[in-house]
Parts: structure tokens; sequence; C-alpha cells
């Protein structure tokens, strides 16, 4: 969980690990996720939906994959 918090810039203050569920107190960060640039943005996005995970860790994107997203305003947004 920690790995994705940092991600997507979430507090979690707590959580409970059921047998068949998890519940999880979530805290929202706007006032720090507005203050990221596109670039940094795009690299927090890229780090979890790339479909590289490695050992289930995050995998750091590269500089090409970064710009295909930042300089593609459409797909950026």
């Amino acid at each position: 969980m920690e790995p994705l918090a940092s991600v997507f810039r979430i507090d979690i203050p707590t959580y409970a690990i059921l047998s068949n569920h998890t519940h999880l107190i979530i805290r929202n960060r706007p006032e720090v996720v507005n203050t990221r640039s596109d670039r940094e943005l795009a690299i927090r996005w890229l780090r979890v939906f790339t479909g590289r995970r490695i050992d289930e860790q995050l995998a750091e994107p590269t500089i090409s994959d970064v710009d295909m997203i930042v300089n593609n305003k459409e797909r950026f947004e």
C-alpha cells in the first residue's frame, strides 16, 4: 500500500486486513497534487500503469514513455 499511496499522494492513516476483504481509511491530498508538474504527474502515472511491474515493485518509466504522455495534451488530460 505504501508505494501506491506515495504515487497517488494519499495518506492511509489506518487499515484492517480481514480474511476476505480490506478496510482502508484514505485521505486525499489535493494541496500536494496541485503543485506537481505535468512531467511528474506522467511519471507517477506510468509507475503504476505501464504493465512493467517486476516482483511487485513499481517500475520506473523511461524518458520516452514520459515524453509520449507529456507531449500529447489530449492523452495527458
